[in-house]
């Protein structure tokens, strides 16, 4: 056996350690990208190079070496010392083996390689090796994404979870309760990966179909009606890689059982555990259409304003005069200027235009006072067909900015309707802002 090991942080032996010896350096590689990679060893003495793509240190092949000696590092002096180029798949792992022999002098051995676009890492770095092991490789799975279905031929799929292990003994019974007892069928999915290197048998116990599938290759094919039956298939398998995994079984009366389990190098005949088995993305169950929804309703319109520039920060446009001295000052409500009426009796007013006849409205406004004796209104003049005027009227007379409304009902057969601000004839000041009429509800449309 060795007189000793070690675990190297770069594949790279010490340099000038001693005379008469040999090295032996070996691992796994995993290729980061996919694409074509060069090899290459230096070494003091001869060297050898062995790589295994699928990962089994029993398929390694002779890729490059070193005839004679090198210098620490040196990687060209020899033709040898490189390899052919070297396909591999992203995430690929392979076996990778440095073998040394020292005789006299200066010693050394390191491993380089290049990557698909020229890069190159020499030596290889310890985060893309994995140390070799006899012992078996234990994983970080959970378990198969499994999906059922309600009949023996995977058309009506009601339930998708992870299976930890396949392991089931239904009996007469069934694995969902959306499933039928003596008619369902069940597909597992995801990856499988070996503990050790060499010949797995996967033994597959079925009542009724099973088949099963690792590596894209059929190895267990039992799809008949039969009592509980073992069914066995064999694949080489390397140690740490994962394989693709597809497990499908179907029930068709009677018992109802499925168990996967396996045997290996240093693996004992076992139910597969959930520590080697990887899920695949779980299939989502198909949902039942929806009958088609109602529209949702138009929301409620807002109601229009029948008043216009209500809050004067047009200044005075669209307001008639009608005495007293009246302006535009700053400090409103709803923005930056308001009305303001000064000395003397009167204000300002305004034609509604679209009235109707018979219809309810709503009259609101804001307005203070410069003097508590003070006064000022807010008022609505509807003109009936006889020619008689009623009055709707807020009244204000707080220092402080106060909001008032009232409703109010036109006519049916109404000639005008006009709005007026107004105060008395004191000598201060009265304000009006945001002022507002409605229709308190959706009023009939024209004709056409």
């Amino acid at each position: 056996g060795p007189s000793g090991a070690d675990i190297r942080a770069l594949f790279e032996a010490p340099v000038d350690w001693a005379d008469g010896y040999g090295t032996r350096m070996r691992g796994y590689v995993t290729a980061p990208v996919a694409g074509a990679y060069v090899f290459t060893i230096s070494g003091d003495d001869e060297c050898q190079l062995w790589l295994a793509t699928s990962g089994d240190p029993a398929q390694k092949a002779l890729i490059a070496s070193v005839p004679g000696w090198t210098s620490p590092r040196e990687w060209d002096r020899y033709p040898e010392q490189r390899s052919a180029e070297i396909h591999l798949a992203a995430g690929q792992r392979c076996y990778i083996e440095a073998l040394h022999k020292e005789g006299w002098g200066g010693d050394s051995l390191a491993v380089a390689w290049r990557f698909p676009n020229g890069a190159v890492e020499a030596p290889i770095p310890g985060h893309r090796l994995t140390p070799y092991s006899d012992a078996p490789l234990v994983g970080t799975g959970t378990g198969l994404a499994a999906e059922y279905y309600d009949g023996p031929d995977f058309t009506a799929h009601v339930a998708s979870r992870v299976d930890a292990v396949v392991d089931f003994a239904w009996s007469d019974g069934s694995p969902h309760a959306a499933v039928s007892p003596d008619t369902f069928s069940a597909r597992w999915r995801g990856q499988v990966q070996a503990m050790t290197t060499g010949t797995y048998a996967f033994h597959v116990v079925g009542d009724d179909g099973v088949r099963l599938r690792v590596g894209g290759q059929l190895i267990v094919d039992a799809w008949r009606d039969q009592s509980p039956t073992e069914s066995t298939g064999s694949i080489e398998l390397a140690a740490g890689q994962r394989y693709d995994l597809v497990l499908e079984y179907y029930e068709n009366g009677g018992g109802a059982d499925c168990h996967l389990q396996w045997s290996g190098p240093g693996v004992a005949k076992s139910v597969v555990p959930s520590s080697q088995l990887y899920p695949s993305p779980l299939v989502p169950v198909p949902q039942p259409p929806q009958p088609p929804q109602p529209p949702a309703p138009d929301p409620d319109p807002q109601p229009v304003n029948l008043v216009r520039n209500p809050g004067f920060e047009l200044g005075l446009g669209d307001w008639l005069d009608q005495g007293a001295s009246t302006t535009v000052a700053g400090s409103g409500i709803g923005g930056s200027l308001a009305l303001r009426i000064g000395t003397g009796a009167g204000g300002r007013v305004q034609d509604l235009v679209g009235v109707v006849g018979g219809a309810t409205y709503s009259l609101s406004a804001w307005g203070r006072v410069s003097h508590s004796k003070e006064r000022g209104s807010v008022q609505v003049e509807v003109v009936g067909g006889d020619g008689l005027i009623t009055t709707h009227a807020l009244p204000f007379n707080a220092k402080g900015w106060t909001r008032k409304s009232l409703n109010f009902t036109v006519s049916a057969d109404a000639r005008s309707v006009r709005v007026r601000v107004l105060k008395a004839g004191k000598g201060w000041f009265f304000y009006a802002d945001d002022l507002s009429v409605t229709a308190t509800q959706a009023l009939p449309s024209g004709p056409g």
